[in-house]
């Protein structure tokens, strides 16, 4: 039913592998190609294949097999590749084929916005960021608080059971799917003023009711022909709901 939910075993085997390099962060001194004094970089990526980035929407470079910074407004379209990234604040993403992000925020508080394509996450469970897609917000329940951490330096640690980790994909008619693998999240729909909570083992899927956030459409145009297709639409649910083992089950609880 859902062909690329074998994902879930994101960030084992060989996905570690592809991060390895990301994970040297503290031991690692890069300087970016156009970094302001005042602009901490909120990551590092690392693209294969015909992976590219910009930081302007205009002059897009190849990212490299190699690890490299990402600041605020940075945009990351994978193509016919894949990229990886580390955040600061330890949270890590897999961008599959055909994906468009851009990132932003805060190093304590990142911000992915997906506008189309499919995206992996490890999200640790002290992280404040947020998932951004056309139809839904995704955090953490302590990304849902008001307190925010000191800058944290993230390391190559040991992957906590705690953590949440997922599958996150948006069609080009901006539903949304979260597959959650592990953990919890908070699913805010842009259509509906609850929070619902999503929790290990659960898939919903979230339609784009009424008009999209105008800056989508703009940050959509930035995809490339492939990443525009739609060619398979990973969603099949029309309302919003869970399924657990492939079953349609009853409306998400709402948070209280």
């Amino acid at each position: 039913m859902h062909s690329t939910f074998h994902d879930r075993l994101f960030l084992t085997r060989c996905t570690y592998t592809i991060l390895t390099g990301l994970l040297v962060w503290s031991m690692a001194v890069i300087a970016p190609p156009v970094a302001s004094a005042t602009e901490p970089p909120l990551g590092l990526a690392t693209g294969s294949k015909d992976v590219q980035t910009t930081v302007n929407g205009k002059q897009w470079a190849t990212l490299p097999n190699s690890s490299t910074p990402t600041h605020e407004g940075t945009l990351i379209r994978t193509g016919k590749g894949m990229a990886s990234v580390l955040l600061k604040d330890g949270t890590q993403l897999e961008l599959q084929q055909r994906t468009l992000v851009e990132l932003s925020g805060l190093q304590t508080a990142p911000i992915v916005k997906i506008a189309v394509g499919q995206v992996l996450f490890r999200v640790p469970m002290s992280s404040h960021a947020t998932f951004v897609t056309p139809s839904v917000h995704y955090q953490t329940e302590n990304g849902n608080t008001g307190d925010r951490p000191a800058v944290v330096k993230a390391k190559a640690t040991t992957a906590s059971v705690a953590d949440s980790v997922g599958t996150i994909v948006v069609n080009l008619r901006g539903g949304s799917r979260l597959d959650l693998q592990q953990g919890e999240i908070l699913a805010k729909s842009r259509s509906d003023p609850g929070i619902h909570i999503v929790k290990t083992g659960q898939s919903v899927y979230i339609p784009l009711l009424g008009t999209s956030d105008p800056d989508f459409g703009v940050l959509l145009a930035q995809a490339l022909p492939d990443e525009a297709a739609d060619e398979a639409d990973p969603t099949t649910f029309d309302t919003i709901g869970i399924e657990t083992e492939g079953v349609s089950c009853s409306p998400l609880p709402r948070r209280k």
